[in-house]
């Protein structure tokens, strides 16, 4: 992989970032594990291996973990639109019961006022009756039809009734405004008692719209609870999902800060803490575990550093001056004066460690501890953590070297 390696100036702005393969939360290597102040043994290689499996492992379920909680996430949107579309329709139907209901109390109204005016128009008929029967006893007495005004006077049907009224009406030519104004009122009657029922049948049709509508309003106040509730069901999930992440990353830290402290502090010794270099022009700000703490905010993250491997290095040991323009150069320096190591794959935590890589720049990282480097140029140009092995993929290792600027 060719790296433009160049010394370069950048303030680190950015927050704490990943530290390995699947984490999204950083861990921070600090010395805070207390140690036994009487001398404890140095884990082993295989101690530490195991450790890195379990962080892989416990990596993995984490990424489990949160691919669960995106995916209950990616739901949630879905849920809160069938609650506002199960409102909104519960609103709808709340609005279209009430309408009805009024057009039912409307509906009923007419149809009161029309019995009304069917007693009113029975009233105008029991009256013309009357005057009927006067004139049935005065054409009596007078040998007239009375068998036919009797007729008139029992006739139901409207049909019969108009034709006796019309026989009737026959009897006498005095009598005909009577007869014709009995007919009328019995015409409208009959008309106002098939208005009657039509009104009726109005009624009973607004009532069955209003109870349907009842219904479906019901229905739609049941879907917007039952959203809500899947919802709510969402939310949990999602923080019993984040809560066994957090669970998780805090046994990651708890293994790995107690295992990699101890390895580097044993790392240290046994390199003399040789990662900072005294007496000279040029120190540096951070020791070895500083530089490492300082790096890792960046995991994950710091994309400005791309290409700038050694601006990168650089700023991790807050180098007061000496910089050079390659990540090459500053190896030869350290080489030249002394401090270099070609080959040794066991740097201390905080060394800056080499790969003849296939840019002419070169390349430099930090060493972490663990056969792990932490280096630009990973995964979309972020920093990132490696392991030794994969960092040869990159180019030949050449070596490692402490802190030195001259």
């Amino acid at each position: 992989m060719g790296l433009r390696c160049r010394r370069g100036l950048i303030v680190p702005t950015v927050a704490a970032g990943l530290i390995a393969a699947g984490l999204h939360t950083p861990l921070t290597l600090t010395a805070s594990a207390a140690l036994p102040s009487a001398n404890p043994p140095a884990p082993s290689l295989s101690d530490v291996q195991d450790a890195r499996k379990k962080l892989q492992k416990e990596s993995a379920a984490i990424g489990r973990t949160k691919a669960a909680v995106e995916a209950a996430e990616a739901k949630l949107p879905a849920a809160q639109r069938a609650v506002t579309k199960a409102n909104e329709a519960a609103a709808a139907a709340a609005a279209a019961v009430e309408s009805a209901r009024e057009a039912v109390v409307a509906a009923r109204a007419q149809v009161d006022k029309q019995k009304e005016q069917i007693v009113a128009a029975q009233l105008v008929i029991d009256e013309l009756l009357v005057e009927v029967s006067k004139l049935a006893r005065r054409s009596y007495i007078q040998g007239g039809e009375y068998q036919t005004l009797e007729m008139i006077m029992g006739a139901t049907d409207p049909a019969d009734f108009a034709n006796q009224a019309v026989a009737v009406k026959r009897t006498s030519r005095a009598n005909a405004s009577t007869y014709d104004r009995l007919m009328a009122a019995k015409q409208a009657l009959t008309e106002k008692l098939a208005e009657l029922k039509r009104l009726e049948d109005v009624t009973r049709q607004r009532q069955l719209e209003a109870e349907a509508k009842a219904d479906q309003a019901r229905q739609s106040q049941a879907a917007a609870q039952a959203a809500k509730q899947a919802v709510s069901d969402l939310v949990g999930q999602r923080q019993t999902a984040l809560d066994k992440a957090a669970a998780q990353l805090r046994e990651i830290r708890k293994t790995y800060n107690e295992v990699l402290d101890q390895y580097q502090t044993e790392q240290e010794r046994k390199a003399g803490g040789s990662t900072v270099v005294k007496g000279v022009k040029y120190p540096t700000a951070r020791s070895g575990r500083q530089v490492v703490d300082w790096a890792m905010q960046f995991i994950g993250r710091g994309s400005s550093y791309d290409h700038l491997c050694l601006g990168f290095v650089d700023d991790a040991y807050g180098a007061s001056g000496g910089r050079m323009p390659r990540a090459i150069d500053q190896w030869y320096r350290a080489k030249k004066a002394g401090y270099g190591h070609p080959g040794d794959r066991t740097p201390p935590v905080g060394a800056q460690v080499f790969w003849m890589s296939g840019n002419p720049a070169r390349h430099i990282a930090i060493y972490a501890g663990g056969g792990m480097v932490i280096t630009t140029g990973g995964d979309g140009d972020r920093v990132a953590i490696l392991s030794m092995g994969t960092m040869d993929a990159w180019g030949p290792y050449i070596g490692w070297a402490p802190g030195y600027y001259g």
